[in-house]
């Protein structure tokens, strides 16, 4: 059985906590930080794997990842309606459907259907109108339900 976890002294002299992906040694000495989900010497809090920007008008546009991560990665995206409006989201499931929920108002006061869904090797965003996602895509997995 692979080690997954280490919490604590590292092989390589630090301390902390370490998370690899399934079939990769996290005891591996050097580490490999591409096959890590979390390792805590990362200078930031989330480890990321790829941002990016697209525009969406009453469609759906896919954007595929440079290599299939083998889960559904956590992500944040920012969506801007072109007219000031801004709304901020964290995907920690697979998808948002934001034309669900109640208070998110773009272009005017003309409601938006917008749905963000994540996979393994890309992700989709559906806008019914007009509206430019910023994403953030986490080399992390994200909690499903």
């Amino acid at each position: 059985m692979t080690k997954r976890l280490l919490l604590g002294a590292f092989p390589d002299g630090g301390y902390g906590l370490r998370i690899s992906e399934p079939g990769y040694d996290v005891t591996s000495n050097p580490v490999d930080n591409e096959q890590l989900l979390f390792n805590s010497d990362w200078p930031g809090v989330l480890p990321i794997y790829l941002l990016g920007n697209v525009s969406v008008s009453n469609s759906t546009v896919t954007v595929t990842y440079p290599d299939n991560l083998g889960y559904l990665p956590m992500a944040s995206v920012l969506m801007n309606d072109n007219g000031g409006g801004y709304q901020v989201f964290a995907l920690t499931n697979n998808v948002v459907d934001v034309g669900s929920l109640s208070g998110y108002v773009f272009e005017g006061n003309a409601f938006t259907n917008v749905q963000v869904t994540l996979y393994v090797d890309h992700a989709t965003f559906y806008s019914s109108g007009t509206l430019d996602f910023s994403y953030a895509i986490y080399r992390m997995k994200g909690f499903t339900s």
